[in-house]
């Protein structure tokens, strides 16, 4: 990924497929290749490549990727560990993505992240793995390209939300794993809460997620999203729930009170000091150094 990411900075242009090209690869990488690209671009002689945009502008860009790699970095200081998580990237399947540090799966967590409509889980892929302990947890991101909330699944897995769901025990090697758990964000958190039922995870945790009475969970071939819920929740009643919302983020607390008069489930309001913490409710816990102890408390990893 390290060639490729500089490859493709070369080719860019303007600040807006800069910051294109740096957010989709921050998507995947791991915290390892975080250190590693940051520490090539702090060496002296690391200028922006010039090629394309020529040395007036290169010299403007530079600065701004930098700065972009340095905020990240500092977010994996924030997970209050000397060294960085080694997790590995594995490519399972066209939006599907699988980070291991490649140890035995039988003593560890296995946890499915629903990312939303941006992507990734309210953060950059290396500061959410860095918040985990690779030799207990495999991460696994799905990525709905369609941005459609998954309803239409996902290629190369299935085509409907519920095939979807349905070949990820396949897919994922689900039993080979001591525990699952299943979270999502914004988009993805109301398909968490479907699909980690539908499996019958150990435990949920949804942030932001939408509302089931939304008129575009009307249409799954199965059934509302509402139905869906009370039925499969009736067949995973094992299955602990946390729903997550920011504290200034009434639309959120909507839609997890349209679901928690569904399901039973926890209701947590995320709330930060001298900063209102609103749709995202995940990264101000990085900042406030809390959220592997919060990730690990809602996701049963302990």
């Amino acid at each position: 990924m390290i060639d490729e990411y500089f490859e493709r900075i070369a080719r860019c242009r303007t600040l807006n497929e800069l910051n294109a090209v740096h957010i989709s690869t921050c998507n995947i990488m791991t915290p390892v290749e975080a250190l590693v690209l940051h520490r090539r671009m702090t060496q002296p002689s690391w200028r922006f490549p010039p090629q394309t945009v020529g040395p007036e502008t290169a010299a403007k860009l530079g600065p701004v990727l930098v700065n972009h790699m340095t905020m990240m970095v500092n977010d994996l200081t924030d997970a209050g560990k000397d060294k960085p998580e080694p997790f590995k990237r594995q490519r399972v399947a066209n939006g599907v993505w699988r980070f291991t540090n490649g140890g035995e799966r039988t003593g560890k967590v296995l946890v499915i992240g629903f990312t939303g409509n941006s992507d990734r889980l309210m953060m950059p892929s290396p500061t959410y793995l860095q918040h985990f302990d690779a030799a207990k947890v495999d991460i696994v991101f799905l990525v709905d390209r369609g941005k459609r909330g998954y309803r239409s699944g996902i290629p190369e897995v299935g085509d409907s939300f519920q095939a979807m769901v349905d070949a990820l025990p396949g897919l994922l090697s689900i039993g080979q794993y001591r525990r699952l758990a299943v979270t999502g964000t914004s988009s993805g958190g109301l398909p968490a809460v479907l699909g980690g039922l539908r499996l019958k995870a150990d435990s949920i945790m949804a942030i932001g997620g939408n509302n089931p009475e939304d008129d575009r969970w009307e249409q799954l071939a199965d059934g509302t999203a509402s139905q869906l819920l009370v039925q499969w929740a009736d067949e995973s009643s094992a299955t602990r729930v946390t729903l997550v919302a920011g504290a200034q983020s009434p639309r959120d607390h909507v839609s997890a009170e349209a679901t928690l008069k569904l399901i039973k489930a926890d209701f947590i309001k995320v709330s930060a000091p001298n900063e209102l913490v609103k749709h995202n409710a995940a990264y101000p816990q990085v900042r406030q150094r809390k959220f592997s102890a919060f990730a690990r408390q809602h996701l049963g990893l302990d």
